[in-house]
């Protein structure tokens, strides 16, 4: 089940549970702190809760950009053992759902170039690259496109 997290508290416990599986999140308490405040202020946060009980996945996002009207997945992750199993995706169509409500044109994220697993998910998914760098590849969905082929 997608559930979304309103409080600073839980954002940080989760932050915390996936900072073995996000690089990103390896530097510590305090950047952890200080992302989901920001989160919570300007972004959305949602999480996959098993039937068992506790959370296998997260996805924090922004829909903040009025004038280009594209959303901004800045972390989405699903732990080990759960991968494959639908759960990406779950958390991917929500966020583009949730994009789609807000009349948004486009979701948009950047994924480092030496993550092969994540750059196939991505594409299998509807994303595209729109910008390379040495580091990172920048993909975007296009919601429009996608209704219209979809």
């Amino acid at each position: 089940m997608i559930k979304r997290i309103y409080n600073q508290e839980e954002i940080e416990a989760v932050l915390h549970k996936f900072s073995t599986s996000l690089q990103s999140l390896t530097q510590g308490e305090e950047f952890r702190k200080e992302m989901a405040i920001k989160f919570l202020k300007y972004g959305n946060v949602l999480v996959v809760e098993k039937s068992e009980g506790g959370i296998c996945g997260f996805v924090a996002y922004y829909m903040n950009d009025f004038i280009s009207r594209e959303a901004y997945i800045s972390m989405i992750a699903v732990l080990p053992p759960y991968r494959k199993k639908g759960y990406g995706k779950s958390l991917l169509d929500s966020v583009i759902q949730d994009a789609r409500k807000k009349e948004m044109k486009s979701v948009c994220l950047e994924v480092d170039k030496s993550n092969k697993k994540a750059i196939d998910f991505y594409r299998e998914n509807g994303f595209y690259v729109i910008k390379a760098t040495e580091k990172s590849n920048f993909m975007k969905y296009n919601i429009m496109e996608n209704e219209k082929n979809g």
